[in-house]
């Protein structure tokens, strides 16, 4: 499978995850952080860590995302 075909397929999942968190629903924040770990690992393999390094903080907010939506739902 080609870079780039890989690169569509996180990226369907990254615009996926933002579809379920747009209508409320907490499963948005666990795709992305599958995808996101789709892209840190992308990133590495291309030698663009400041991209990976992006996507891991993205990572910790999705951890945080889900946090406070248990919280508050809770």
């Amino acid at each position: 499978m080609s870079l780039v075909t890989i690169s569509w397929i996180i990226t369907a999942g990254s615009i996926l995850g933002a579809i379920f968190n747009a209508r409320g629903n907490v499963k948005g924040f666990y795709i992305w952080i599958v995808a996101n770990v789709g892209w840190i690992t992308y990133n590495i393999y291309i030698e663009e860590y400041a991209l990976a390094a992006l996507f891991g903080v993205y990572t910790f907010i999705c951890i945080y995302g889900i946090w406070k939506w248990k919280k508050d739902k809770g």
